[in-house]
């Protein structure tokens, strides 16, 4: 491929770089059973790895009729998640949730490798001769480096995006009549913009519980409480609870559960002791 050689280099390793981080998720996803997309995952490691040997003529794994196979049937495949999601296909974490980008990268994989020079350019280099960079080449160095950058950038943006699972929104009617609910959802780390701390005081004004809140753009909520999980023999003490002699568990949950409800509970046991005076 024309161009410097010391930048066609660095966007080789760059795509490498995002081939090896998203193997990493992969791998991560199946070791702890951690939820990812295995999908979009999958489609950046082979589009890493072929992007470097497109760049640097060394790296080249695959002959390039067996790539345009691979990023047609990964195109294919992003665009049928794409039909699903515009008629209302219910989300999955382990699928991709924005598939449109994906889509266009494997169809811009698939345009670049039928437009690839003939590999006797890679001949003629190494038997010294010079080689001159037509028309098609230029074409392909113009395509090549925005979407390695590309690439990079979508790994950049993926990792300020946390998503979680299983977030509790439980709908209390009394304590022992409620509807539990779990929904996932993905977080923009750069809109986090409040951090709230909450006291429950639950025996009298010297004891209370603490829960922190994240608020993200003035719209999403998402709240933590650390509480003991007592055994089925186990009795609640608070100084046992001060020695760390109980289990303990993160309840995330939305705002409307886990701090409303605390509130309630707050509410009644202070009114009841204040009628009992």
């Amino acid at each position: 491929m024309g161009g410097p050689t010391w930048l066609t280099a660095i966007f080789a390793a760059a795509s490498l770089t995002v081939a090896v981080y998203c193997a990493g998720r992969l791998a991560a996803a199946r070791r702890w059973h951690r939820p990812t997309e295995l999908d979009t995952d999958g489609a950046h490691v082979v589009m890493g790895v072929a992007m470097a040997g497109m760049l640097v003529s060394g790296l080249r794994t695959l002959p390039s009729a067996i790539w345009e196979v691979v990023f047609a049937a990964a195109a294919a495949w992003f665009g049928y998640r794409m039909l699903r999601a515009r008629r209302g296909a219910q989300p999955t974490p382990w699928r991709s949730s924005h598939p449109l980008p994906h889509l266009v990268e494997c169809a811009a994989m698939v345009f670049m490798f039928l437009i690839l020079p003939a590999s006797a350019a890679v001949g003629a280099a190494t038997s010294g001769m010079s080689v001159t960079m037509t028309a098609t080449e230029s074409r392909f160095s113009f395509l090549t480096l925005p979407l390695a950058l590309y690439l990079l950038g979508y790994v950049v943006w993926l990792g300020d995006r946390v998503t979680l699972h299983n977030i509790r929104h439980i709908e209390y009617r009394t304590d022992t009549d409620f509807t539990p609910r779990y929904y996932d959802k993905t977080f923009d780390l750069q809109r986090l913009d409040s951090v709230d701390m909450i006291s429950s005081y639950w025996a009298g004004e010297a004891i209370a519980h603490l829960f922190v809140s994240f608020g993200f753009g003035g719209q999403d909520y998402v709240a933590v409480s650390i509480e003991t999980r007592k055994e089925r023999t186990e009795d609640y003490s608070p100084i046992k609870g001060f020695f760390k002699q109980y289990e303990l568990f993160y309840v995330v949950a939305d705002e409307r559960d886990l701090i409303r409800r605390a509130f309630e509970k707050y509410y009644r046991s202070s009114t009841a002791r204040h009628l009992a005076e």
